[in-house]
């Protein structure tokens, strides 16, 4: 038996269960791309659907200012103004990431106007303590390109430029010192070293960290970041991307992906 617009029952019975588990909405719509399923190691998914939280519990999250919401490149992002909007992710271990360890933040990025008022950076998601020497973090560099490294120095920086209004998705991966930048599912920029930090600060979305200076105001919106305790691989960023505006499975094992990319998120 199918269901009008040919969409299998068992996707709708699927749907109602999702529904009842206190799911957010859909509809169903054969076309909708399939979303793709949220990667092993997530300790931090940041949707952006209307309220700050951390998707998958655990991290808080603090915001401040006139942090808003608007279209975004998955259902509704989080906009930042550049002078007060930020996110504080604040301090745990699991955050603190040795640096033999490994780590990927990935997010849909739209940095909008030019560079921030003190240092022309933009943090997108970054961790500092008070001293003011950053661990590890993802920027927009004074010049509109996207850069990952640490206070050890800038690591990888892409050759795609942040275009006012234009999404791009983002990722970073750090293993053991060596850094991967993809921009849109492509790498970028590779490199060996530096070793990130470790300290007792905070992460933040759209400022730097908890540093007492240089906040690093981002001026734009920022969507389904997600921070991740191992290095993803290029086919797990290349599917994030290729689902675009699918996004990431709210159901996050692959053997439901398949089904659940046939409902069309209304809101997410």
């Amino acid at each position: 038996m199918q269901l009008p617009g040919s969409v299998p029952l068992a996707v709708a019975v699927l749907a109602l269960t999702a529904i009842s588990a206190g799911a957010r909405p859909f509809i169903l719509s054969p076309a909708s791309p399939a979303c793709a399923p949220l990667p092993a190691g997530a300790i931090g998914w940041w949707p952006g659907n209307g309220i700050p939280n951390n998707s998958l519990g655990g991290l808080a999250t603090v915001p401040y200012g006139g942090l808003t919401y608007q279209a975004g490149a998955v259902g509704s992002s989080m906009a930042f103004d550049g002078t007060t909007a930020w996110l504080e992710l604040p301090f745990t271990a699991a955050i603190n990431f040795e640096p033999s360890a490994a780590f990927t933040i990935e997010s849909w990025v739209r940095a909008d106007g030019v560079g921030g008022a003190e240092t022309g950076y933009r943090a997108i998601l970054v961790k500092c303590p008070l001293s003011g020497l950053w661990d590890w973090g993802l920027y927009v560099t004074p010049d509109n390109r996207f850069m990952a490294g640490c206070q050890s120095g800038h690591a990888v920086t892409s050759s795609t430029v942040a275009l006012p209004g234009q999404w791009n998705h983002v990722a970073v991966t750090y293993d053991a010192g060596y850094w991967t930048l993809f921009v849109n599912g492509v790498v970028e920029a590779t490199a060996s070293g530096p070793s990130i930090l470790m300290s007792d600060g905070s992460a933040a979305l759209a400022r730097k960290g908890v540093g007492p200076w240089f906040n690093d105001f981002f001026q734009g919106a920022i969507d389904e970041c997600a921070l991740y305790a191992r290095a993803l691989d290029s086919t797990e960023i290349a599917a994030i991307h290729s689902a675009g505006a699918a996004g990431k499975c709210e159901f996050a094992t692959a053997a439901k992906a398949s089904t659940w990319g046939a409902l069309k998120t209304a809101y997410r």
